[in-house]
């Protein structure tokens, strides 16, 4: 599965910050927020002050296969059908 069609979060050196990727899909950029909630500042300090290196942290997950959620044009079948 690509990259892309994953929800991820990682830390960018160049932007000196988090970055997060949501799938194509409905109503997936919601799931980013979540990703973003729950991987609060509060969390990240603390990932921090235990001695953990927050440049380091990666988070990832892939859709269920055959979830509709995650349906699209670009996924669809060859015949057009979504079904």
């Amino acid at each position: 599965m690509k990259a892309t069609e994953k929800l991820r979060m990682w830390y960018s050196k160049s932007k000196r910050d988090f970055l997060y990727n949501a799938p194509v899909g409905f109503d997936t950029r919601s799931d980013a927020r979540l990703v973003h909630c729950t991987f609060s500042n509060e969390f990240l300090q603390e990932l921090e002050q235990r001695g953990y290196d927050l440049a380091t942290l990666k988070f990832e997950i892939c859709p269920q296969r055959g979830n509709e959620k995650f349906r699209s044009e670009r996924n669809a079948d060859v015949s057009g059908r979504t079904d």
